[in-house]
């Protein structure tokens, strides 16, 4: 499977949406070709990635730590998410790249299980986890940053806060705004936006991806396929080719 790719490309953040209620994985009937895809992708990956050694739970999160790789891969769930329905979706794209970091929102259940308030209060359960994860080695100063909807809110507002600690960017479902200069700053050097077909996002980040790359940030921008605000059917071979695109492998 080839990611979509819109010549050069560039970026940008905005306020939560009213479909983000159903960002919890579904199950959803694939295509012939997408099960083909899938099917091809995932043999390939398995072939090469190693298996998880270690795995911790905790109310942080979940982190699923490979051996020998040590460029942490954070994965920021959306509302009414949790790691729990979605971590293991993200695992063969980072089994390769280092530990896969899946923490959970700062906000209770009740109220969305997402992220809110300050940036110190969202990134209590990150830090945690990401110390957790040091349990099995040193990571390295730069990682991968995920987010899928409000998550990819907090992800780009974390990227934009540390400059150079998330060079590899992939911001999923959800109305972004930021900007070129933005990016360069926050020395993003790859960026992967993506949506399903039936989401509300999908115009307005294929557009976004197509003017960030006219301002010179590296971006492609991906299709999660013919689904709404959720992930794609084929969504661990997706992630896996995202992943190392904006690596840079």
């Amino acid at each position: 499977m080839r990611l979509a790719v819109l010549a050069p490309l560039t970026f940008v953040a905005c306020s939560r949406r009213a479909d983000e209620r159903v960002t919890t994985p579904v199950v959803v009937a694939p295509t012939a070709s997408e099960v083909a895809t899938a099917s091809a992708s995932a043999s390939s990956s398995a072939s090469v990635a190693p298996a998880p050694t270690f795995r911790a739970k905790a109310s942080y999160g979940i982190v699923v730590a490979p051996p020998s790789v040590h460029v942490p891969v954070v994965y920021l769930h959306g509302m009414w998410a949790s790691p729990e329905d979605s971590c293991s979706f993200f695992e063969p794209a980072a089994a390769h790249v280092g530990p896969l970091v899946c923490p959970r929102g700062n906000l209770a259940p009740s109220a969305g299980g997402a992220w809110g308030g300050p940036l110190a209060a969202k990134r209590v359960h990150l830090d945690e986890a990401l110390k957790a994860a040091t349990a099995y080695g040193a990571l390295a100063d730069q990682g991968v940053l995920l987010g899928f909807s409000s998550g990819a809110l907090f992800a780009l507002e974390l990227a934009q806060h540390e400059p150079g600690r998330w060079p590899a960017l992939v911001l999923m479902s959800m109305h972004l705004s930021t900007s070129a200069a933005a990016l360069k700053a926050a020395k993003v050097r790859r960026l992967v936006l993506a949506a399903g077909e039936q989401d509300g996002s999908f115009a307005h980040l294929r557009s976004l991806a197509t003017t960030l790359a006219a301002g010179g940030v590296s971006t492609r921008f991906v299709t999660l396929g013919k689904v709404g605000h959720h992930f794609a059917v084929d969504m661990e071979a997706r992630m896996t080719e995202a992943i190392d695109w904006v690596r840079g492998d």
